[in-house]
């Protein structure tokens, strides 16, 4: 990754590096179109990195794809930022080059990123106690950004009971990576123009755009996927028993502190704080 700036080279996105996308093209043409750029890499991207805000600098469809003139269906960089109160997600901090074939699901760890990957072991929690006394030290006039882990695996609904607008929901732990999750929060990271499908329009929840960016999935997505640390298997799986395990939120300390004193609620990591301005 490097630092987004003016001498940002634009290459072009090949299949060799990122895997073999079916799709109308001419033959000899291996380059995924601009929808599977859109609907496979960039979501699975966000899907895989619930840590990282992901931004495409061309999500809209009318700027993304390139009339044929070009010689290019897309730009094949995207932004990225740690998930930082302070972090503008539409302007990024890093950008990725798709072209280069490297996988892109070994970002840099950060405080959020230890939070979400022990979702599933108790040892790595910090205790509610001392999470409550730490929020109540910061008084009022801040904005506090953090990892909240569940009690137990609840669906959307009951989520949202505790949280009303969750920025990202955690789903099943996963060992030492990160969970699989749903950005459903993010300026720019939703709707038609980074996902690929449209779930606005039909007011989609998190869990059924979920399931239907997985029903949308084909095997030949399966080498793409794989670079960005997923399989089709195992989302599949998870798109079959949506219940989350946690919640990435921010709010007033005060607001948190409500949210950690409910009893569905086991531990809260903090990630990240902000003064209110």
């Amino acid at each position: 990754m490097k630092k987004l700036g003016s001498s940002v080279i634009v290459l072009l996105l090949v299949a060799v590096g990122m895997g073999v996308f079916t799709q109308e093209r001419t033959e000899g043409d291996r380059r995924p179109s601009c929808e599977r750029f859109r609907l496979v890499l960039l979501t699975g991207m966000a899907v895989a990195n619930p840590d990282y805000y992901l931004h495409w600098p061309a999500y809209s469809s009318n700027q993304a794809c390139f009339a044929k003139e070009y010689d290019m269906p897309f730009l094949p960089w995207v932004g990225l930022s740690p998930r930082l109160l302070t972090v503008d997600p539409l302007r990024p901090m890093y950008t990725a080059d798709f072209s280069t074939g490297r996988a892109v699901a070994d970002l840099g760890p950060w405080r959020m990123t230890e939070g979400i990957k022990s979702l599933g072991d108790p040892q790595r929690r910090p205790l509610k106690a001392e999470t409550t006394e730490q929020l109540k030290r910061m008084g009022s006039g801040l904005t506090v950004k953090a990892v909240v882990r569940l009690a137990k695996p609840m669906n959307e609904d009951e989520v949202r009971d505790i949280a009303s607008n969750p920025e990202v929901f955690l789903y099943a732990p996963r060992d030492e990576a990160k969970p699989i999750s749903w950005d459903s929060g993010s300026s720019g990271n939703t709707c038609a123009g980074l996902r690929g499908f449209d779930f606005c329009a039909e007011a989609r929840s998190a869990t059924d755009s979920f399931q239907k960016w997985v029903s949308m999935l084909r095997s030949g997505d399966e080498s793409a996927l794989e670079n960005l640390g997923l399989s089709l298997p195992e989302l599949q799986e998870q798109a079959a028993d949506m219940r989350v395990h946690g919640i990435i939120v921010w709010d007033s300390s005060q607001a948190m502190l409500r949210i950690l004193s409910e009893p569905n609620v086991s531990a809260m990591s903090i990630a990240d704080m902000q003064v209110f301005e």
